[in-house]
């Protein structure tokens, strides 16, 4: 089975060789290998076609999936999405409390990972991600807030960015410092390990109950991943998600009162909450 975890050669596909089982899961490592396909050949593509060159960020960066957010964030650094972002991963850039700051929105799961990749091929090197998650233990309440040091792998992606392992850690600076931040504008911050998977309507109770065993504390889709593309390229990141729902019960609760699904939460503060650490 080692043929799984060497690279055999561009030529020379392991599925084409003999005796291998078509049942067996894809364990093949090639995270140290380069890309044929690079966040710069899409650039050129987008400066050839739309005649816009290609900006240089500034080095921090909020990145959400949440439109209150977004907006919260653009009104609040008085920015307008830059002519060279794409519909999928529009950005900004603006300045707030005298400091430059970039300012990202991307789709849920694993667009999320092409959009940092793109951030950081224009100049950004240190990231709060802002989104929702699920609580998966009964003690955490919807309407809090987790700030998550490490995520539990069980998307996929992040396999392609770094060698098989269970956990992708934040860092840690970072997280210290949105813990701190969130937790004097925000009514709960909770500090803890999150589940992600883009498996969104295949969660079960059997994987809930094992993940918060072993310290899982809600479960989101995108965080494993963005962590992975940061630690890949060297960067500085950290996440903090809104407690939107919870299915710590074996069924899937959300607050009925509230207009959408974070509606419940200060989107100014927790705007603050990330530029703080952000900006710190």
């Amino acid at each position: 089975m080692s043929h799984f975890l060497e690279h055999p050669g561009f030529a020379d596909d392991p599925a084409s060789r003999s005796g291998i089982d078509d049942g067996l899961p894809l364990l093949w490592d090639t995270s140290a290998e380069p890309p044929v396909f690079a966040p710069d050949d899409w650039f050129k593509f987008l400066e050839r076609t739309g005649g816009v060159p290609r900006p240089a960020l500034p080095l921090s960066m909020l990145v959400t999936v949440a439109p209150g957010i977004w907006k919260a964030a653009l009104s609040l650094a008085d920015a307008d999405v830059h002519p060279f972002a794409t519909a999928a991963h529009p950005f900004a850039v603006g300045r707030v409390w005298g400091m430059p700051v970039a300012l990202g929105f991307t789709q849920k799961g694993s667009a999320s990972a092409g959009a940092l990749e793109e951030y950081i091929a224009l100049g950004a090197r240190r990231f709060v991600f802002v989104g929702g998650c699920g609580a998966i233990v009964p003690d955490l309440p919807i309407g809090a807030a987790v700030v998550a040091h490490r995520a539990l792998r069980d998307e996929g992606l992040s396999f392609a960015y770094l060698p098989p392992g269970r956990y992708v850690d934040a860092t840690v600076p970072l997280v210290d410092a949105l813990a701190k931040a969130s937790s004097a504008l925000l009514p709960e911050v909770r500090r803890g390990a999150i589940w992600t998977t883009f498996a969104h309507f295949r969660q079960n109770a059997v994987r809930m109950a094992a993940f918060a065993a072993e310290g899982c504390v809600a479960v989101n889709n995108e965080t494993a991943a963005m962590y992975a593309v940061a630690a890949y390229h060297g960067v500085e990141i950290a996440a903090l998600h809104l407690v939107g729902d919870t299915l710590a019960r074996g069924a899937f609760e959300i607050d009925l009162t509230a207009p959408d699904h974070l509606g419940a939460f200060d989107d100014l503060a927790v705007v603050c909450a990330a530029l703080e650490a952000l900006l710190a």
